[in-house]
């Protein structure tokens, strides 16, 4: 089971964002020549990325076009009333993802703050033929009895059924992952980042309380866990210990956010020996106009280690993304 999972426009570009009517072979040129770059660690520049992305955006998610809506309106999104006696989970729906443009300013404004500030970050394993850009997904909420399998769009449940669905903004290269792998020179490990712009009245701030159980989701009402210590035991009787660190940093004005290291850490049979630890650096942004973002860098290694990012160097990227209605 996985633990829970990068354009300087204003010199190069006009204030708004070109259209897809540009040469689709110069585009893909560009596109090839900066994964290229990136993998290998050079500089890339806001227009190579830029048509990645919208290169990417047109082969990969094909069924784009969703507007923007008119006027700085966040439309109300609200969760349904859930039974605190029940489990649900989240899944997406891989068939719903979409460009919008409002996901091309995510894109372009995520990318150009990971160029300037993060040049360290080289794009891991993908997908062939994919590059990693935001689009809006559709999730959804299902009552959790007893997972049997996956299916393409959702989840396949015993006894279950789905209760809600919200859009969401995603920053992945494929809507099969979560989250964007990198590698840097600082670990030989990919760490994966996700990015995630959530609905105004689609979650609830703060924290969720721990669920006592590495195999259950939070409650799904809120945007992360903690912060409570605990042991247990996982599926297969191994013991597995959850340790979380958690703060509230300085965050713009008029906004709050919340912080939490989450460490997962899985021990052999005997109990002592460690074979496999899970670190997480989360920030969830709640922004003024009701949305909010979560920003994570989730780390797996064979003893503890931190994420290349600090909580710090999170909440600025969770900044830089840019107050676009979800919908």
């Amino acid at each position: 089971m996985s633990p829970d999972i990068r354009w300087t426009l204003s010199k190069t570009l006009p204030n708004r964002l070109p259209s897809t009517s540009w040469d689709s072979h110069e585009l893909e040129a560009q596109a090839e020549q900066s994964i290229r770059r990136r993998r290998l660690g050079g500089g890339v520049t806001a227009v190579v990325l830029l048509a990645a992305a919208l290169l990417a955006s047109l082969t990969l998610f094909p069924h784009a076009g969703t507007d923007v809506p008119a006027g700085s309106r966040t439309p109300s999104l609200p969760l349904p009333k859930l039974d605190d006696g029940k489990q649900y989970t989240w899944f997406p729906d891989t068939y719903s993802s979409t460009k919008t443009k409002a996901t091309q300013k995510i894109t372009a404004d995520l990318w150009d703050h990971l160029d300037e500030h993060h040049p360290q970050l080289r794009l891991g394993k993908i997908p062939e033929g994919s590059d990693p850009i935001v689009v809006r997904l559709q999730r959804q909420l299902w009552t959790a009895v007893e997972t049997v399998g996956e299916y393409e769009g959702g989840p396949e449940v015993d006894g279950s059924k789905k209760v809600h669905e919200q859009p969401v903004y995603t920053f992945t290269p494929n809507p099969k992952f979560d989250g964007v792998p990198f590698d840097t020179d600082a670990s030989d490990f990919d760490e994966s980042l996700a990015v995630v712009v959530y609905p105004k009245d689609g979650y609830k701030p703060g924290t969720a309380d721990v669920s006592g159980d590495p195999e259950l989701p939070p409650r799904p009402e809120f945007l992360v866990e903690g912060c409570e210590d605990y042991k247990a035991k996982d599926f297969e009787n191994q013991l597995v210990e959850t340790e979380f660190s958690c703060s509230h940093p300085d965050a713009a004005p008029k906004r709050d956010a919340v912080a939490v290291k989450r460490t997962v850490t899985h021990y052999e049979e005997d109990g002592n020996r460690i074979s496999e630890v899970w670190t997480t650096n989360s920030v969830v942004l709640y922004r003024d106009d009701g949305t909010a973002v979560k920003v994570s860098m989730t780390l797996t290694t064979p003893k503890p280690i931190d994420p290349s990012l600090s909580i710090t160097e999170l909440l600025r990227i969770a900044e830089a993304i840019p107050d676009v209605p979800v919908s």
